[in-house]
Parts: structure tokens; sequence; C-alpha cells
């Protein structure tokens, strides 16, 4: 992914304006560069981090504190993909929230799973649904040979890899399912403005409507799924983690769909609170690591693109230390980690930014370093 500098350079080039955050760089670029098209680059919405408050004061309590007011409904987090599904009139389009480097639109991936693609409805042509897939299960060995070992794993494999073995690898494991939670449009009418409890109507009677009349009629349901949505109580957290899911999302009955924001509108609540930040450098390793990495320099985007160096992880074990140095140089492979995103936890964040004790939750090849933002930072506990 292009740096600050080069998108500003860029766009001087083509006498762009060259101020202004990253996102509206390539914005920019992207419509100087045709590759804007008003259906297909809606920005998704995201959610704040709420765990600190509901650890402290207990659900009900800290949504209370949150928000005053309103009613709220929960829903189980997934561990998949985020996915935006267009339908047409003659095929269904797909895209993720990551951004082309040449175009700087969004990537689109309906040509990796075709039975998405094929289930037209041409009646509800210019619907746009919002949700995540999800690979059949969390174990599964792709067409290149690789073996996966988590869901989100298998499932950026089937996303990311190429149509012809994103379909190979399905024909032998199973479909990937679309798992919906939102609608964006409906019927080529915006619905972003409406409060969640009319888009979750809307949604499902869309859900039902591609059940009942696509060409997979019968056999749709085997793909497609409603998320399941509940009046929010303190025991359904409970009941998620149970079950295998993240944790949950807490979400305001009479909250907009606001594109590109992170809402309080809506909140995810998981055992422990977390942020993704990207390889920004490292540092020597010494003594028993002489000549590898000692530890990596993590680092988030502020408001204007610029990189925030937030901590450095330096508790690795010797696989993945070894994995980070180039034995040509003793230091960090630069070609395969820089700008790699991570899950992080941490003890605390102070008002530098600087995060005590970070702890790697799990690598997030779902994730580019755009979706690193500072604001994510809020959700730790001051110190």
């Amino acid at each position: 992914m292009r740096s600050l500098t080069e998108l500003q350079g860029q766009a001087a080039e083509l006498g762009l304006p060259t101020s202004g955050s990253r996102e509206a760089l390539m914005d920019s670029l992207r419509n100087a560069l045709g590759g804007f098209d008003p259906e297909l680059q809606i920005d998704p919405m995201k959610a704040k981090d709420s765990k600190r408050d509901v650890e402290k004061l207990g659900l009900t309590a800290a949504l209370d504190k949150l928000t005053r007011t309103g009613t709220w409904v929960m829903e189980p987090k997934l561990d998949g993909a985020r996915m935006r599904v267009f339908l047409g009139a003659t095929g269904n389009t797909m895209n993720t929230g990551r951004r082309s480097d040449k175009t700087y639109a969004y990537i689109q991936r309906q040509d990796n799973f075709p039975h998405i693609r094929d289930a037209v409805v041409p009646a509800l042509a210019g619907t746009i649904l919002d949700g995540e897939v999800m690979a059949p299960s969390g174990q599964i060995t792709t067409a290149t040979g690789k073996v996966t070992n988590s869901m989100l794993n298998a499932t950026v494999a089937l996303t990311n890899c190429n149509p012809t073995d994103s379909v190979a690898t399905q024909a032998r494991w199973g479909k990937v399912t679309f798992h919906a939670f939102d609608i964006l449009a409906h019927k080529g009418e915006d619905v972003t403005g409406l409060p969640l409890s009319q888009r979750r109507a809307l949604l499902v009677e869309v859900i039902q409507a591609l059940w009942d009349n696509g060409p997979l009629s019968g056999q749709a349901i085997s793909w497609l799924h409603l998320v399941k949505q509940v009046p929010a109580r303190e025991s359904y957290l409970a009941e998620c983690l149970t079950a295998g899911f993240e944790g949950v999302m807490v979400k305001r009955t009479d909250g907009p769909y606001q594109a590109g924001k992170r809402s309080s509108a809506w909140l995810k609540v998981k055992p422990m609170s977390t942020f993704d930040a990207f390889v920004s450098g490292y540092v020597p390793g010494e003594g028993r690591n002489a000549g590898k990495v000692g530890a990596v320099k993590m680092s988030v985007l502020d408001d204007l693109g610029l990189p925030v160096e937030v901590c450095q992880h330096g508790a690795l074990t010797d696989e993945m230390r070894d994995a980070l140095t180039d034995p040509a140089t003793g230091g960090l492979d630069y070609r395969q980690w820089m700008g790699t995103v991570m899950e992080l936890q941490g003890q605390g964040v102070t008002k530098d930014h600087r995060v005590r004790h970070p702890h790697l939750v799990r690598l997030r090849p779902d994730k580019s370093k755009d979706e690193c933002r500072l604001d994510q930072m809020e959700a730790l506990p001051r110190v």
C-alpha cells in the first residue's frame, strides 16, 4: 500500500490537491483515474470498542453511560471477512474494504464465489447488503496446498486467491457462506439514513426474497444467512462466547448507517480489548537474538494518514522471530513484513499513544494498514 508521500506525489502529477488524509487522497485519485462507481464505493461503517466500560460497569450500566437513551439490540460477532454484495439485474458483485493499488477502487471478489455472483433476482437489482463471508471450515487445504488453521485464515485464503483456485478449493471443502447484517440500498434507493430497525425489516424482506425466488431456490439457504439479532441482554455475550463467536455487536435501533465512520451507534464487545497496527520498522536483537529482529515497531495512522508508532513488540517466539528476519542482513525482511497488520492487546495506553506491554494476538491478513487508525486506542485503559 502506497505511503502518504507517494499518494501526494501522484496527486501532484495529476494536478490534484495534495493536502488531506490518505482516505481523501485515495478518493481523489480513484475519481481521477476512472475507478469510481458511486454504486460500488460505499465505505463500511465501523464499531467502537466498549469493553473497558462493560468490564467496569456491567453491560446495562455501560450502555446507559455511553448512550443515555435509546433501544439496543445484539448480534453475534463473526470472525470472517467483511463483504458487501451488490445485487444486479444480470449478475451480483462483491467487494471488500480493501483498495486496489492501481485504481484505488475497492477490490471486487465475486468471481471467487460464483454461487453468490449468479444468484440473481432481477426484482432486487440495486440492493446492497453488508455482511461477512465465512469459509466452510477453519481447517481446509487450498488448491495451492496451503493448510489453514482458523476460520479467519481460511476465509481470507478463499477471498484473496485467484478465482480458479478459490472455486476448486470450495468444490472440495464446501462453499463460502454469506451472513448479512445490514442493508445499504433497497432496489436502487439509498436507505443508509433510515434507523437500524427499519433497515432490519428491509433486510429480512430481501433475504426471504432471495431464498424464495433466486435461481438456487431451495439451496440458497445453505449459503445465505441472516445474522441473528436479539434485544440486548447481558447474558447474550456469554452465550455467544460459548457458541464460538468472537463476542457481540451491540447496535442502537434508531441509529443510521454512517459510512466510513467509527460510530457509537455500533459497539463491539469481546473478551479482551484489542487494536490493529502495522509493522513500520524493527529493533535489532541482542544477546541470544543478535543477528535477528529483536522487536518490531508497530504503528497506526492519525487523522491525516500519518504513521504514529504506538509500541515495539518484542515478545516473539523463535519461529516468529526467524520468519521476520532477513537471513542476508539479519534485519527485518522488509519485502514480506513492512505494512503487515497484526492484532495486539495491551495493558494500557499513555497520553502519547504508547501501548504498555503489547502482546500479539494474531496476524490479520484480511486487514490493510489504512484500516489501522488512531481512534482504536480509545478502547484501552489510560495509564
